[in-house]
This record gives structure tokens, C-alpha cells and sequence, in this order.
């Protein structure tokens, strides 16, 4: 992913779909707390509401079971 392609990523709404590769399987959880695509590794950081990071590494496909897809919804 080069630079022209991070900008695109800036200011679009996540829609819990990988912003990289277009997978049509919803990102998951991973056992390092992030949002990880099952199909190319991206990996995207949760930060305080809904601002995202953007991890330098790809993840390695180690999932929470049972599997936990974007959105969720927490019951206060």
C-alpha cells in the first residue's frame, strides 16, 4: 500500500470491509486486539471512539474464537 493509497483511506467512513485488498468477508478481531482482514493480513487499531490506526505490521491470522466481525455493538 503506498502513500497515494493510505490518503484515499483518511476521512472515508470503515464500514468493517478491509480498505485494502476489497475482501468480501467483514475484518476480525485478532488475539492483539485489532481489526484484521482474514484475506490479506491489514491490520486496523481501535483507538478512543472511532478513530482507527493504521498497523505497519500484517497480522498473522490469529483469531478470537468465537470469531467477532465489525460492527459491535456494546450494551452499556
Amino acid at each position: 500500500m503506498d502513500d497515494k493509497d493510505l490518503r484515499s483511506l483518511i476521512g472515508n467512513p470503515f464500514n468493517g470491509y478491509c480498505p485494502r485488498c476489497s475482501c468480501t468477508e467483514k475484518m476480525k478481531i485478532n488475539k492483539g486486539d485489532f481489526w484484521e482482514c482474514v484475506k490479506c493480513g491489514f491490520q486496523l487499531g481501535a483507538a478512543e471512539g472511532f478513530i482507527f490506526v493504521i498497523c505497519a505490521e500484517k497480522g498473522k491470522g490469529n483469531f478470537v474464537e468465537p470469531p467477532v466481525h465489525f460492527p459491535v455493538v456494546r450494551v452499556l
